[in-house]
């Protein structure tokens, strides 16, 4: 409707369907004249294929003859939110957005904007390359986020950069999988470090600490990530435990790595093996060259395990084994692995493990025990077990 110069427009629809997006109830509201226009917008029930859920959005924005407006963004969802920001077009064409408020919430706490800085965003007409970002900080209850851009070494502010400080990594799971509608494994440490992108070349660099990484029953100790990207990504990963580095992966191209084991604590598969009532201490040493061109990653190389102690419940007696265990193509498995029993006593193990394209598996295992007794157990007679010895 147009009364006495002002222009009332409402749209209610009972659900939109775009593609991947699907809505609930949708009332869009119009009103405004020759100066002014007031723009507002309710939906629930946001759903996208790829996104998850929104339970609730609400938008409401006043806009000053195209080139002020302020607006208020409020949403209801796992991560639920509010944003309150005003924008405004310079006459050469460049957009200023700056945000007044940003509130997030979710299960693991409340984020909010540190208003103490500028938080301005600006950029040149359509061009999203030309983003320019004045320190807009969100803090946490242990820790910040910080995006800024920085000037590159030629002088041009062009390094979009993203900073953390002590951030919980268990915000993680719970952000990304709102907003991938997945249930994502929990985790547990704090994050540091930097990352940064040029928005016209496309290139980038990250430089990330998980201090205490762990995704829980494992325990991971600190993990560092050193990466760089353009047309392709190099870069390394390293794992500390105890202040000693015991793994070095190097990022050939994206499709390849390749990793350096160096005394690994194999303890820290022990969460793995425990319903299989499997117990082990020792270490790991070696080289692997992993390859995920055509999808699984395919591991080459060779690993030399050194295993004093080895419990297995099955059969009640503690061994240590020594030996190389072989990844190649179709195979992995140990040839004349040393097993050690308690008294001393001496046997070889031979295993094998055929697979195609990790299916379609095949296992053999074989032990060689010569004139010398070897005490294969240790169990008690029971009435629940099928053997004893």
């Amino acid at each position: 409707s147009y009364v006495d110069g002002t222009l009332e427009t409402r749209l209610n629809l009972t659900g939109l369907h775009i593609d991947a997006l699907r809505t609930g109830p949708l009332d869009l509201a119009l009103e405004g004249g020759t100066t002014a226009l007031h723009v507002g917008l309710e939906v629930h029930g946001i759903r996208h294929a790829q996104a998850g859920r929104v339970e609730h959005l609400t938008v409401d924005a006043a806009v000053s003859t195209g080139t002020e407006s302020d607006i208020l963004v409020e949403w209801d969802a796992t991560l639920s939110g509010r944003i309150m920001a005003e924008h405004r077009m310079e006459k050469n064409g460049v957009h200023k957005v700056h945000f007044e408020d940003v509130s997030l919430l979710h299960d693991t706490g409340p984020w909010g904007l540190d208003t103490t800085h500028l938080s301005r965003f600006q950029w040149d007409g359509t061009d999203w390359t030309s983003l320019n970002v004045e320190e807009f900080i969100l803090k946490g209850p242990l820790g910040k986020v910080r995006l800024n851009t920085e000037p590159s070494p030629s002088g041009n502010p062009s390094w979009l950069t993203l900073d953390v400080d002590g951030v919980p990594a268990e915000v993680l799971p719970a952000w990304a999988g709102a907003s991938l509608a997945l249930e994502l494994p929990a985790v547990s440490g704090r994050l540091n470090g930097r990352a940064q992108t040029n928005l016209s070349t496309r290139t980038g660099r990250a430089f990330l600490q998980w201090q205490d990484a762990a995704v829980p029953p494992y325990a991971l100790g600190d993990l560092c990530a050193d990466l760089q990207w353009n047309e392709g990504a190099k870069g390394t990963v390293q794992q500390f435990v105890d202040d000693e580095e015991v793994l070095l992966a190097r990022l050939v191209d994206p499709h390849s790595a390749v990793v350096e084991i160096m005394d690994w604590p194999l303890d820290r598969i022990n969460p793995l093996l425990f319903k299989a009532g499997v117990d082990l201490n020792g270490n790991a040493n070696g080289t692997v060259n992993l390859d995920w061109t055509n999808g699984l990653p395919l591991a080459l190389g060779r690993i030399r395990l050194d295993v004093p102690e080895l419990f297995v419940e099955a059969t009640g007696g503690q061994h240590a084994v020594r030996g190389e265990f072989r990844l190649e193509p179709g195979f992995m498995g140990m040839d004349q692995a040393l097993v050690t029993d308690p008294d001393g006593n001496e046997s070889r193990l031979n295993l094998s493990v055929l697979h195609d394209g990790y299916t379609r598996w095949n296992y053999d295992l074989g032990f060689d025990i010569g004139a010398t007794p070897f005490r294969v157990m240790d169990l008690d007679p029971a009435a629940d077990r099928l053997f004893h010895g």
